[in-house]
């Protein structure tokens, strides 16, 4: 304060310097007195912004030194013998001895704490809105840090950790924000279902429905606990309960497209095409470019054969996000079923350049690939399937055959031993194995691949007709080995 007095008399004194020179210069009297007043207004602004809190956003530091007693709101030293901004307000509240200037200091260190908070919350809350999550969570650090004990503001400023988080897809972190939120607010509701939503991503689903349990508890109409209910129980495959979890999320919230959407999964699980589609058609008369709801569509669609239908829903999934390599996949297999191959690889093509690891997509388009004959491209296609899901039997299997068809038997058996490997069940690769076997004149092994094969699938004509030319040609040899009749002349 003895600063700012001195800067006011200095230009005080300066300006009637300026207009005892205007006299000796014989200046207009106007123009001296306005000079005049122009340095004045100059000494009184500097004294002004020099007195005026800065606005510069609290750091860390700021807030340490703040809380820790060591300077005030506006960077002063402080003269107070005390320990920390606790001391200062037990001290104010009567819990020892009164000091004026430490109960003045604590209101006042209380009152700079709490608009630190309020700052730094609401710049996060901004940044979430802006999907800014990394900048966010470096003011709710800010403002966690003096919030204290405080369990109001440290329950606001953790959910809203949380939801940023959850937005990064750290879950595990989101988690933690979110159980501090339900121990500071038991019967904040919000909490619960957030918690409930990051189970979910976590998929520990039964948690989640304890949770979302607890949301509708206090609070019987959040329909978005509801919904985070219904989307774990069909995850657990327990459709009927899923669908009526859905249900409640609609009776509360009709417009609610994520439960139509979400609801029409389940229906088409349980073989309710028709159902399904009318929720997905639901989702998207409230929401028209819903991706999602245009690719479960088409999942519904295929299911019940309906492939052009299908192909229209992913085509229009696609066109809102381009990027669905599950669309592309999805796209793909309704167009192969259609025997549409080229265009089917080139929807694979599609799928994979977005996500290279996707193996049912190499799968795929191997299998498409067969068909076009073009047996090379399959089996290199089978290899980059089996390079990310080295136990993919159909990979295996389907491998064999495109290997079986360029006469490489040797590999071809070695590819359906893999896949008998991971199951022995699958009487399509005994098969496979026994053709390879009889074309190398094993036929012994081919019989018992035969045999094999018959025992998972008694009725299979494929396998029945092969083993039927093995014994013909086993007979045929057989029987041109026969040694000549015994000569009684000799």
């Amino acid at each position: 304060m003895g600063l700012i007095i001195s800067i006011l008399l200095f230009t005080t004194a300066v300006a009637g310097l300026v207009i005892k020179i205007g006299k000796l210069r014989k200046w207009p009297a106007r123009r001296g007195i306005i000079l005049g007043i122009v340095v004045e207004a100059i000494g009184v602004l500097i004294a002004f912004v020099g007195f005026w809190p800065s606005d510069k956003p609290a750091t860390p530091a700021d807030v340490d030194t703040i809380i820790s007693g060591k300077v005030d709101s506006l960077g002063n030293e402080m003269t107070c013998k005390m320990d920390s901004l606790e001391a200062l307000i037990k001290k104010s509240a009567g819990q020892a001895d009164p000091d004026p200037e430490c109960q003045a200091l604590a209101y006042e260190q209380a009152e700079c704490l709490e608009g630190i908070v309020k700052t730094a919350l609401d710049s996060g809350k901004v940044a979430i809105g802006l999907e800014e999550y990394h900048e966010a969570l470096t003011h709710l650090g800010y403002a966690l840090t003096a919030a204290g004990e405080d369990l109001s503001q440290r329950f606001e400023v953790f959910f809203y950790k949380g939801v940023a988080f959850s937005k990064l897809g750290e879950n595990t972190l989101a988690l933690n924000c979110f159980d501090s939120c339900v121990t500071y607010s038991p019967q904040s509701h919000v909490a619960w279902t957030n918690r409930g939503s990051t189970l979910n991503n976590l998929g520990f689903h039964e948690e989640a429905i304890a949770s979302a349990d607890s949301a509708v508890a206090y609070q019987p109409d959040d329909h978005n606990a509801w919904n985070n209910r219904g989307v774990a129980l069909g995850r657990l495959d327990r459709h009927e309960e899923a669908i009526a979890s859905f249900d409640s999320a609609l009776a509360y919230k009709p417009d609610m497209v994520k439960a139509w959407s979400n609801r029409g999964i389940p229906l088409a699980e349980l073989g309710r095409g028709e159902e399904a589609i009318a929720s997905f058609d639901s989702a998207l008369f409230y929401e028209r470019d819903d991706h999602g709801a245009w690719y479960n569509r088409g999942i519904a669609l295929g299911k019940l054969d309906r492939y052009i239908e299908a192909i229209a829903s992913y085509d229009s999934a696609l066109a809102y996000k381009h990027n669905r390599s599950d669309a592309w996949y999805s796209r793909g297999r309704a167009l192969g079923a259609l025997d549409l191959y080229e265009e089917a690889v080139a929807s694979y093509d599609n799928a994979l350049s977005l996500e290279p690891s996707l193996d049912k997509a190499w799968f795929a388009r191997g299998r498409d690939l067969n068909e076009l004959e073009r047996y090379e491209e399959a089996i290199a296609s089978y290899d980059s399937a089996l390079a990310y899901q080295p136990d993919f039997r159909e990979a295996w299997r389907s491998r064999g055959h495109g290997l079986v068809m360029l006469d490489r038997h040797e590999e071809a058996i070695a590819s359906f031993d893999s896949a008998l490997a991971s199951d022995p069940e699958q009487d399509k690769a005994w098969t496979g194995r026994a053709t390879s076997l009889a074309i190398l004149l094993r036929f012994e092994e081919a019989l018992n691949s035969c045999d094999s094969s018959l025992k998972y699938a008694p009725g299979d004509s494929l396998t029945i007709e092969l083993r039927r030319l093995i014994m013909e040609f086993i007979n045929e040899l057989v029987g041109s080995q026969t040694p000549p009749p015994f000569d009684s002349t000799q």
